[in-house]
């Protein structure tokens, strides 16, 4: 054999080696990635669920009688007049910051 193809040989054997290599790691790598996926989206919906089970609790506890009583009659809270209600109109539907007064129209 030539010694030339025996070096060609060599080269092409160590880099479909380091290929192999690479190409293995990256997988072990996408595994470990998805198994943490796994387990954040587990923690996820355990939050989720936490935090809709502390909000119908706290819900279920709130008397809004009790709140509209106490507004009306302790804070001299009132519905506002249909002459009081301002509407416009916005370019998206994100949100709204006031920084000055709503000019009256």
């Amino acid at each position: 054999m030539n010694l030339g193809y025996v070096l060609f040989l060599t080269a092409a054997a160590v880099v479909t080696v380091f290929m192999c290599v690479n190409f293995l790691q990256l997988q072990a790598k996408e595994t470990r990635l998805q198994k943490e996926v796994t387990s954040l989206e587990t923690q996820l919906d355990a939050a989720i669920l936490e935090n809709d089970s502390d909000y119908n609790r706290i819900m279920s506890g709130v008397d809004m009688e009790q709140i509209k009583n106490v507004a009306m009659n302790e804070l001299g809270m009132v519905y506002a007049k249909k002459s009081q209600i301002v509407t416009y109109e916005v370019e998206n539907n994100d949100y709204v910051r006031q920084y000055a007064e709503v000019p009256q129209g």
